[in-house]
């Protein structure tokens, strides 16, 4: 099975022409935050040969008041399931948007540059 995944990922990310977009909040504590993923399967990816990865963090904060983010982040499984809701305010991050509006994934972020090399959230191995 792991495999196979494997090996779909890597032709994924061998693809021109694909746009992938994948965003993670750090505040998420059911996902690994920014977190590339196709390299953080062992897959060897060649950004410059393949499809468009793009690590976007929708910025939960922005997208709501005070109170109303203070909430969300206490309440984990709300957290982790906000990426498919409406926001309080309006922001980059609309799923809506996103899934049902006119423009594509590579239009719509064209602009976004990648998060590259967050290691906030990152487990490092200790030296012995």
């Amino acid at each position: 099975m792991a495999r196979a995944f494997r090996e779909e990922l890597r032709l994924i990310g061998a693809a021109r022409g694909v746009h992938w977009v994948d965003f993670s909040a750090p505040p998420d504590g059911c996902c690994f935050a920014l977190t590339h993923p196709i390299t953080a399967c062992g897959v060897p990816y060649d950004a410059a040969q393949g499809a468009e990865v793009k690590l976007l963090n929708p910025r939960f904060a922005e997208l709501f008041g005070a109170q109303s983010y203070a909430a969300l982040k206490r309440d984990k499984f709300r957290l982790h399931f906000q990426y498919l809701r409406a926001t309080d305010l309006p922001g980059d991050y609309d799923y809506f948007a996103i899934t049902a509006g006119a423009r594509s994934l590579a239009e719509r972020y064209a602009s976004h540059p990648s998060v590259d090399n967050f290691n906030r959230l990152r487990w490092r191995r200790q030296p012995r």
